[in-house]
């Protein structure tokens, strides 16, 4: 599902749906980039996902409630 361009994932611990919680965009020594939070709705593991200017996405887990 994509709302206003943001692709939501599916939950590695149990294929729920992750709503999304937080967003906006950043700079480190890497450059500019936008995080964006999402939390499952069944289990509520958070999820930081960073997508950079050229396209490139990472996920971390950033734990499970």
């Amino acid at each position: 599902m994509t709302f206003l361009g943001i692709g939501h994932p599916v939950c590695r611990n149990c294929d729920g749906r992750m709503r999304i919680t937080r967003r906006g965009s950043h700079v480190d020594e890497r450059g500019y980039f936008e995080r964006q939070e999402f939390v499952c709705a069944n289990c509520y593991l958070r999820l930081e996902r960073r997508v950079t200017t050229d396209g490139k996405v990472q996920e971390l887990v950033l734990e499970v409630s």
